[in-house]
């Protein structure tokens, strides 16, 4: 871990704890304040470490020239608009689908210490512990999303996979030398117990922007340019913003909450996908090849 990455897991531990001290004295904002602020965090720090994956498909080769930028992007957007059609057919399976690659996608936050499978525990926590420890809340948010009433068996099946991810991120810690690695000890409690004290919206605010995307945005923008990151990160930033302002103009009238929660939440899945199939991709090249080497995919 270099001293950015260090710097980040101390901020990080340090803005929890703030956040758990002030849930602590009774300071709550309103649901409005939260799905505004849930809005913003996403736009400046989540959208960003996605939008690099241009840049990042460059710097393993995948493409050179022009040419190979246009497809790549092409692939993207068309692995994206598969996704989000299916979402609209399907909507509460697309949803179980999301929080499952997400479980794996976010366990890759501590593929640095955990190797192989053992990472997926600590993903799979993220995930279910806010449906276990917060049943009310978060099914009605997944009712938005699936635009459909959600069944109990939601909640007993988070409280099972909350239960064994606590003991498989207990058995990795038992396995994988952590005495080098208290920091991420500390990481992974803090996230508990946020996860127990704070309203779920609250806890992927701060979990997804403030670890997780932030945390992807060093390992990736090493390395390059500041002008360039800057060309990469906000034009498809921006692109990605103009296309959420679009589809909420042809949302139906319903809530203004209910309708920022669907775009940011739709919006993330749709563009997990793509996302985490380069990131897996890279990492997998990398597993088995010389990083050198050039990508077994090259679109020009």
């Amino acid at each position: 871990m270099n001293s950015a990455e260090r710097i980040h897991q101390v901020l990080f531990v340090v803005a929890v704890t703030l956040a758990l001290v002030l849930a602590s004295v009774g300071m709550k904002f309103s649901e409005e304040i939260i799905v505004v602020l849930l809005v913003i965090s996403v736009a400046v720090f989540g959208l960003p470490h996605g939008a690099l994956d241009p840049l990042v498909a460059r710097k393993a080769m995948i493409w050179k020239r022009p040419r190979g930028l246009a497809i790549f992007i092409c692939i993207y957007l068309l692995i994206a608009t598969v996704t989000f059609v299916i979402w609209l057919a399907f909507p509460k399976t697309a949803l179980i689908c999301f929080l499952a690659y997400s479980a794996w996608h976010f366990g890759g936050d501590w593929s640095k210490y955990f190797a192989g499978h053992w990472r997926l525990w600590p993903g799979l926590f993220i995930v279910s512990a806010p449906v276990a420890l917060h049943p009310k809340e978060t099914t009605e948010i997944f009712e938005i999303l699936a635009n459909e009433p959600i069944a109990e068996w939601w909640t007993e099946i988070s409280n099972l996979f909350a239960a064994f991810s606590v003991l498989g991120v207990l058995g990795a810690l038992r396995i994988f030398s952590i005495d080098q690695n208290m920091g991420m000890v500390l990481e992974l409690l803090v996230i508990a117990v946020s996860a127990l004290v704070l309203p779920p919206l609250a806890f992927f605010i701060l979990y997804f922007c403030g670890l997780h995307s932030v945390r992807h945005l060093l390992e990736t923008t090493s390395g390059y340019q500041p002008s360039e990151l800057l060309r990469y990160g906000c034009v498809f930033t921006l692109l990605t913003i103009a296309l959420s302002g679009l589809a909420y103009q042809f949302k139906p009238t319903e809530s203004v909450e209910a309708s920022l929660l669907q775009i940011t939440f739709i919006g993330l899945a749709v563009l997990t996908v793509p996302h985490m199939i380069l990131t897996e991709y890279i990492k997998s090249s990398i597993a088995i090849r010389n990083p050198s080497t050039q990508s077994c995919i090259y679109f020009g």
